[in-house]
């Protein structure tokens, strides 16, 4: 029987604990210090990011012991509840999940932790001293922007070039183009007076949606530097007009243009080799299907949506008339019913040419989201399960057939349960045909 293994890394010594004490087929020996083994929920936490949702494991409170990962000196550092790096096997070459844990709670000669993801704390956006030495928010730019706003003035005609390709720029001051020459951190202007600018060009890491993540992947400095993307039907074509300043991380952004473009990711091992890989889900993917047999099944629930009468893709639109810039606010929407919830959205979009694929994207997410979530719980822990998978599943015990795509994945190493959930057709099942 397989057993659930935990290695814990503390103070850069790795410690591996289980449920029971055994020497692992590869010669690693496991202290019995798991009270209560791992219940985790992994699926979408912010936006289009795909992270651990809850999660929590007990060990015994041994500060004595020297062998236990938590023993003597390291007792102590506890106390200050530092992160840990943690990762979880169960009959696996490699890591199932690794991200680190953090002390919850002590009580009863138990330590209780609780998961958390990893942390990459690369900031999306960088700052520059501006003319004036004040810092400043440098904008980064993917795809093709038009007329946008700010740009970074850094001398008396030099704007900070805001992660733009150096040809096909221009940079207006009201109604003259201003531009004279760029490299990858300057944009020198010529005739400039010192009035309003806006910019337009294509940013350095390409146009489409996967170039963006391929970019985020090589930022992240992840083991494969490159998303993939083998369950995504339109990463390669699909383009994005981002032009962000607001500081914040980059796996945020980034889940801010997953959740606009109808995408979902997650960082994990690759069960393969191990090596930490952003996965890029396209919510409208819809890959070969595995059937699970009824028998195999011990719980099923269904949950249907509030009523949805649209969504809505917002973005705003700048254009230059003369010596002027004007701006407006773009809603597209995707209607379903008469009666219900709106759900906007902000999409990264900044011309009235592009409603026609914000409204393409908009459609695909409301298809999702009018969907009912299906549950279903099966015996024993599925390692071969992962988001974004579908699966079917005649029940003849509610009459349902389900069609479901997996958003999320509980697995409870106690009970040696796997519940998936995620949005699905439900049809009749008639145990007649």
């Amino acid at each position: 029987m397989a057993q659930v293994e935990i290695k814990i890394t503390v103070s850069g010594t790795n410690y591996f604990v289980s449920d029971t004490e055994y020497m692992a087929s590869n010669g690693i020996y496991y202290h019995g210090f798991v009270d209560v083994p791992p219940n985790l929920t992994v699926g979408a936490t912010r936006g289009g990011f795909l992270s651990v949702q809850s999660g929590m494991c007990v060990l015994t409170s041994e500060p004595d012991n020297s062998e236990h990962p938590f023993g003597l000196s390291r007792f102590t550092a506890l106390l200050s509840q530092k992160t840990y790096p943690v990762e979880i096997f169960f009959d696996t070459a490699f890591a199932m999940f690794a991200g680190s844990i953090v002390l919850d709670q002590i009580s009863n000669d138990q330590l209780r932790f609780v998961f958390y993801a990893t942390t990459y704390n690369v900031q999306a956006i960088s700052t520059v001293s501006d003319v004036n030495s004040l810092t400043q928010y440098n904008p980064f730019s993917h795809g093709t922007i038009t007329n946008r706003q700010p740009l970074v003035q850094t001398g008396s005609d030099v704007f900070r070039n805001p992660s733009l390709a150096t040809s096909g720029i221009t940079i207006f001051e009201e109604g003259t183009n201003r531009f004279h020459s760029a490299n990858s951190t300057i944009l020198e202007t010529i005739g400039y007076t010192g009035k309003n600018v806006c910019v337009s060009g294509t940013g350095l890491s390409g146009t489409t949606l996967e170039q963006f993540f391929d970019y985020v992947a090589e930022t992240l400095n992840l083991d494969v530097e490159t998303a993939n993307t083998t369950k995504t039907t339109s990463a390669s074509s699909r383009v994005i007009h981002l032009y962000e300043d607001r500081p914040q991380l980059l796996v945020d952004l980034a889940s801010s243009v997953a959740e606009a473009t109808n995408h979902e990711f997650h960082i994990s091992p690759n069960p393969a080799d191990g090596d930490t890989t952003l996965y890029l889900i396209d919510r409208a993917n819809n890959p070969t299907a595995t059937v699970i047999e009824d028998i195999d099944v011990l719980s099923t629930s269904y949950t249907l949506p509030f009523p949805i009468a649209s969504v809505v893709g917002n973005f705003e639109v700048t254009e230059r008339k003369g010596t002027q810039l004007f701006t407006q606010n773009v809603a597209v929407p995707a209607l379903n019913v008469s009666v219900g919830q709106t759900i906007n959205k902000t999409v990264f979009a900044d011309t009235i040419a592009h409603v026609s694929e914000v409204s393409t994207i908009i459609t695909a997410i409301k298809n999702i989201e009018i969907k009912p979530t299906a549950s279903i719980t099966v015996a024993d822990i599925q390692t071969g399960w992962t988001l974004g998978d579908r699966f079917t599943l005649n029940r003849k015990l509610d009459l349902i057939s389900i069609d479901m795509i997996v958003r999320s994945i509980n697995f409870n190493f106690e009970t040696q349960l796997t519940t998936i959930s995620g949005d699905a057709t439900l049809t009749e099942f008639n145990t007649n045909r």
